[in-house]
């Protein structure tokens, strides 16, 4: 259907004249008997044009038009009068309140249906321009940058934020060349949603610039890709405070690592004279040996920070490698159930995997450890037999350098960041965590696929 019309006319023959013509031509019409049933039909029902006689009982057709024009949502409605073949007077009374073009009794068929044609496109191009103003005030007044394109990236809509973040003086013909030329970059979007962060580096003229860039697909009712939406936010505040942290911590470390490692070297070629310096260089040696086991933890976590390929695949069986791992590292025994259906686990799943086997490994009190491992491409799901989380400390576990009270479980060396980072790897990748937990009956945390529909999950499918 072209549109849907709105016939307004108190004569039965000539609103069927008019359905019969109107819809032989594409068009869905609606009848009305008098002005009050037409206004009635407004209010309930949206109408692309309106095609209504002046002369009608009880609210002629100028009254009509003249509510139309006075309500804000009908203002831009396209109304055509019908009027006498000598109805001069009414024809100019109807233009002045608003009305877009009239048609005289006995109708010229060519003629109406020209100018029905007419007022249906200009109605189109009207609600486009309307709903572009509307679109571009709201995108004006966003944070973020926004760039709105055709199908062939040709920019059709940029606010200033964009503008300002791009540093854009004239609107290129192609906002990804223009992004790949200026921020020596070469990105493309060759998915419906695609994120990207671009620098610009430091120099003597500016301070580095450090943006994310979302894209995302617009497609038409059949499917083709019609635009994209790019959304731009300054990140280099987060980002550089985030490089600092990570600098920091890694020099901290590292510049620990070294003086502890000359500390345990020395005390294990010292000689001790007596019972007292001997039990004084074992806690020296076996103190040291602790904390150079942190530095290493965190300098680990660091590293898994830091890590660029967490979607790259590796083979379930590294699993098996964790474990026997785990029972030299803590000199235990354990007892593995598995049940792994998937031939290839993603990077940052493994350590996920990795970080959960660890913890309940360490925190068992039993003699051996059991535990239970499900892996398919919905879930991950480990459950141990250690001593239980307590309830009150539940909401606790995932927060940074927290560790449940050492006079439960006993105190177990750790710098209580393994919770923090499976969690932020978790959610990160549009998964979901939770764990349910029992004093003494052990703990199961549950990995599970989330509602966010992403390549990732794409990948995982086909795994």
């Amino acid at each position: 259907m072209k549109g849907k019309i709105l016939i307004v006319d108190d004569e039965i023959k000539i609103l069927k004249l008019l359905e019969r013509l109107l819809s032989k031509e594409g068009y869905e019409t609606i009848r009305a008997l008098d002005g009050f049933q037409a206004m009635e039909i407004l209010e309930k029902q949206n109408v692309d044009m309106i095609l209504s006689d002046i002369t009608m009982p009880k609210m002629s057709g100028l009254e009509v038009l003249e509510k139309i024009r006075k309500n804000e949502k009908l203002q831009t409605l396209p109304v055509i009068i019908i009027t006498g073949l000598n109805d001069t007077e009414d024809r100019i009374k109807g233009i002045k309140l608003g009305a877009d073009d009239y048609v005289s009794k006995p109708f010229d068929l060519a003629e109406l249906i020209s100018k029905v044609n007419t007022q249906i496109k200009l109605s189109f191009l009207r609600r486009q321009i309307a709903e572009k103003e509307k679109l571009t005030k709201i995108i004006e007044i966003m944070a973020e940058g926004v760039i709105i394109t055709d199908r062939n990236y040709c920019p059709l809509i940029v606010n200033n934020k964009a503008r300002e973040l791009l540093d854009i003086k004239e609107l290129p013909q192609n906002i990804f060349k223009y992004i790949n030329e200026n921020f020596h970059t070469d990105i493309s979007a060759k998915k419906e949603i695609n994120s990207f962060v671009i620098n610009r580096p430091e120099t003597k003229l500016h301070n580095p610039l450090y943006l994310s860039i979302i894209i995302q697909q617009v497609k038409n009712p059949a499917g083709e890709i019609d635009s994209h939406v790019f959304i731009l936010r300054n990140i280099t505040k987060e980002y550089l405070e985030n490089r600092l942290k990570q600098d920091f911590f890694s020099l901290i470390s590292h510049k620990l690592r070294t003086p502890l490692t000359v500390i345990i070297g020395i005390a294990g070629i010292l000689v001790p004279k007596n019972e007292e310096e001997k039990s004084l260089l074992e806690i020296m040696a076996n103190s040291s040996t602790d904390m150079k086991n942190l530095v290493s933890r965190l300098l680990y976590f660091i590293d898994v920070i830091e890590e660029e390929n967490m979607n790259e695949k590796v083979t379930a069986e590294v699993i098996d490698y964790m474990v026997a791992g785990l029972k030299k590292k803590y000199n235990k025994s354990v007892l593995m159930r598995t049940k792994i259906t998937v031939g290839k686990i993603f990077f940052w799943e493994k350590i996920v995997i990795e970080e959960l086997l660890d913890n309940a490994v360490k925190f068992c009190k039993e003699e051996e450890s059991e535990i239970k491992l499900n892996i398919n491409v919905n879930l991950i799901e480990i459950s141990d037999n250690g001593p239980g989380i307590p309830p009150e400390e539940k909401d606790k576990v995932f927060e940074p350098f927290y560790q449940i009270d050492k006079y439960f479980t006993g105190n177990i060396s750790g710098v209580g960041l393994g919770l923090t980072l499976v969690k932020r790897l978790v959610e990160f990748h549009g998964w979901k965590i939770d764990f349910e937990s029992h004093i003494g009956k052990g703990t199961e945390f549950r990995i599970i696929k989330g509602d966010k529909q992403d390549d990732t999950e794409k990948n995982l499918i086909n795994r």
